[in-house]
């Protein structure tokens, strides 16, 4: 089952629930092979967002994501050496945007607010309904303190860690474990010669 979360920024700020995929049984997993889940929202620019402390979104949000963390991401991007991602940085000549980071006290949730986005990432994804009320209390304060004039993008992305060994299927194929339409490598001919697969 797949949900999102849209609003009429006219309208009542309340989400509203669109289910364009038909229904399928759910299936909980005991070992939940989902690694990470982030959910971002995209709007327009809002420079107050960049130009002055959050602190109406922070209040909001507190409770649940105490740590704060003010930061600048390099212009290399994610998985470049921190000496490359430094240079590259000193090199271009507009400096990155701003980048609040909120985390929960154990690590495993994360609220990041730029003026162009909001997105939470969960390290510890159990089930959609407590992912959606933990984005709810974001949400409704991005809306109040800053009021988007509309979403130009609302993404959900999962990246799954699947460790054969732990399940107790280190002998079983990839190709019996996935679908050819996922993870279509695993039903070549070069499938025993993959290591890794991203």
């Amino acid at each position: 089952m797949s949900a999102s979360a849209s609003v009429n920024p006219t309208g009542p700020k309340e989400w509203v629930d669109d289910l364009p995929f038909p229904e399928f049984p759910r299936i909980l997993y005991d070992k939940n092979p989902l690694e990470l889940v982030i959910c971002q929202l995209r709007f327009p620019p809002i420079l107050k967002i960049e130009a002055d402390l959050p602190s109406g979104f922070q209040e909001a949000v507190r409770s649940q994501f105490p740590l704060f963390n003010d930061a600048r991401p390099t212009a290399g991007g994610v998985g470049l050496p921190p000496e490359l991602s430094k240079l590259l940085g000193a090199m271009l000549p507009t400096p990155m945007p701003r980048t609040y980071e909120f985390t929960s006290a154990d690590s495993m949730w994360q609220i990041t607010l730029t003026r162009e986005s909001l997105a939470l990432t969960c390290r510890k994804y159990k089930r959609w309904e407590e992912f959606r009320h933990i984005l709810q209390v974001p949400f409704s304060s991005l809306l109040e303190n800053y009021a988007p004039s509309f979403f130009s993008r609302i993404g959900l992305r999962y990246r799954d860690m699947i460790c054969r060994s732990e399940l107790n299927l280190a002998n079983v194929p990839w190709n019996e474990l996935l679908r050819a339409e996922l993870a279509g490598e695993f039903h070549s001919p070069i499938a025993d010669n993959i290591a890794i697969a991203n």
